[in-house]
């Protein structure tokens, strides 16, 4: 698959045996990961029909099962529903068709929906939905509902904030929804195959062409883009049990609810069902897409069927193969690879930086909290030079902000580093996980806000307009290794170019710093070099931070795991990018 051809999104990619190292301790565990496939990485124009040809007739009858998927009109509704579901044993989803799960890649990705079959897409509504059909590794079947609004009193309100009655209407699997084109040509789906999952499109600014917004697809997964970023780094709702010595816990949203909105409406309103073996959630999800920041607000009521060893909260998935410190495969030429290249995070009055890695085994790195004030992972790099990828667009991938509205209370911060085959794989994870382990009594009730953004001046100027950003950020991170020693030069650019820095702190784990240097480059940057040698053979913590004359902090916090030597990793002989160098090489003369 050439570079151009490469197409994104996300999906369980099964559960792997891998050792997980920490200090002399080595266990065995259970690690998730994520395939991705099937979306575009450009955005694609979608045509506007003339006419909205989607609106689902009423069922003939309705089951007493159904009564309850019928009366879901607002947030609290929805809590009840999990409520009562969380009081009954779980239930799996039966088996999708061997027809279906047995595709290939190839003949899945020859299904594709229909543009002139969305809903609300008429000129009348400023947001349209879309659909995903299952198959190959989207298995798992969601339903989907939406509520329409009251004709003569449609406003600029939610009806999940006005708690009016409004028309509950189902939207049954067609197949007519779909073209099945080449290797999917024949295909012949049941009536009751279901969907696997929503993409939800409309305009990022008046006037402008119509895009994809908002998709979910796969267990409890979704991600959002903004008009100057592409697809990248995603999120799921719930992590259960992630980076334990056992299988991780997938639950997955199993219903959907769709808020019609009005004309004027600038946000859209998605609610969710989310099942699994331990937990039942009600999911309120508003929508806020813009061009420079998109902000998803999440509300989510969380009832337990039995509490898990580990609840984490709020995770995002993203990807880092090489770049900073690690060579990519022999025959790519790109610098860099990856959606995300740190993890930031402010709590306690501290601003931190950790630059992502990627080693041979798995690694948990926590950073105890006592109040959150926000995490993400960040792709602060949007140099094109330093990816050098017209197909992929990494430069363009978007920074994830978590935001809590409410406090979390005292936990840690983990972020999880998975060796991951290719770029392919999401490998990265980060998430909170409270101290205090949730009650079977009580629902775990969050409210957080999620930031989408590009440039990271977006970060001081648009989402965190409430926290003083330090005078110097890390921008860049090099490695460079000789026998016995490493040296880490870090590059800072700065907020505040008046603050000069003038000392720094050190501090290593597992090593001994043999000379540090300091340099002002100009043009507000500066940059420190450390030389380290290790003390055995596990990776240096680094932690470093610029001081000023008065012994006052003026940068981040910054975090880096160094590896003694370079890991190295045998890519899969379909490695996208080597059969595209091989390709090259074969046209030279």
């Amino acid at each position: 698959m050439s570079r151009h051809q490469r197409t994104i999104g996300w999906c369980r990619n099964g559960l792997q045996a891998m050792a997980f190292r920490s200090g002399d301790t080595r266990s065995s565990w259970h690690a998730w990961a994520l395939l991705l496939f099937v979306w575009p990485t450009l955005a694609i124009p979608i045509e506007t029909p003339a006419d909205d040809v989607s609106q689902s007739a009423e069922p003939a009858s309705i089951d007493q099962a159904d009564l309850m998927d019928l009366e879901v009109t607002h947030f609290e509704g929805l809590n009840s529903y999990a409520r009562q579901l969380a009081s009954k044993a779980y239930s799996a989803e039966p088996a999708l068709d061997a027809s279906l799960a047995g595709l290939s890649y190839e003949q899945y990705r020859d299904i594709r929906f229909r543009n002139g079959r969305s809903t609300w897409n008429d000129g009348q509504h400023p947001f349209w939905l879309e659909y995903f059909h299952r198959g190959f590794v989207q298995t798992d079947r969601v339903e989907v509902f939406v509520i329409r609004r009251q004709p003569t009193r449609a406003t600029k309100t939610s009806p999940t904030q006005t708690g009016r009655p409004q028309n509950v209407v189902p939207i049954p699997y067609d197949r007519e929804y779909f073209d099945f084109f080449g290797q999917a040509e024949g295909l012949r789906p049941s009536d009751d195959t279901g969907f696997a999952g929503i993409r939800i499109a409309g305009r990022f600014r008046p006037g402008g062409d119509s895009q994809e917004l908002l998709s979910f697809v796969g267990s409890s997964y979704f991600r959002s883009r903004t008009a100057e970023t592409v697809y990248g780094a995603s999120a799921r709702a719930l992590a259960i049990d992630i980076g334990l010595d056992r299988d991780e816990e997938f639950p997955d949203f199993r219903k959907f609810w769709l808020v019609e909105p009005a004309p004027t409406d600038t946000s859209m309103v998605v609610l969710a069902l989310m099942d699994g073996p331990s937990v039942v959630g009600a999911y309120e999800f508003t929508l806020h897409a813009g061009t420079q920041t998109t902000r998803l607000e999440v509300r989510a009521a969380i009832h337990f069927r039995r509490v898990p060893a580990k609840v984490a909260m709020a995770p995002i998935t993203s990807m880092w193969m090489w770049g900073d410190g690690l060579a990519g495969p022999p025959k790519d030429a790109r610098p860099h690879v990856h959606d995300s290249d740190g993890l930031r995070l402010i709590a306690d009055g501290i601003h931190r930086w950790r630059a992502l890695t990627r080693t041979s085994y798995p690694s948990v790195s926590a950073t105890m909290v006592e109040s959150l004030q926000g995490f993400g992972l960040m792709q602060r790099n949007r140099d094109f030079a330093d990816y050098q990828d017209t197909g992929a667009l990494y430069h363009q991938r978007p920074s994830i902000w978590i935001e809590p509205l409410k406090p979390w209370g005292p936990g840690r911060v983990e972020l999880l580093e998975l060796p991951g085959a290719h770029e392919g794989i999401d490998n990265v994870g980060a998430y909170f996980v409270p101290d205090e382990p949730p009650s079977a009594d009580q629902p775990l009730r969050l409210r957080y806000r999620m930031w989408f953004f590009g440039d990271p001046e977006r970060m001081t100027s648009k989402v965190q307009q409430w926290a003083e950003s330090p005078a110097w950020c890390c921008v860049d991170l090099d490695v460079k290794r000789d026998v016995g020693l490493g040296t880490v030069t870090i590059r800072f650019d700065a907020t505040e170019p008046e603050v000069r820095p003038a000392t720094t702190d050190v501090e290593l784990l597992r090593g001994e710093l043999v000379s540090q240097q300091m340099r002002m480059l100009g043009d507000g940057q500066a940059e420190l070099t450390l030389m380290i040698r290790p003390s055995d053979s596990l990776p240096v913590e680094v932690r470093c931070q610029l001081r000023t004359e008065n012994g006052e902090t003026c940068s981040e916090l910054v975090e880096y795991l160094l590896p003694v030597t370079e890991p190295s990793f045998v890519y899969p002989d379909v490695y996208t990018r080597q059969e595209s160098a091989k390709e090259s090489d074969d046209a030279k003369p």
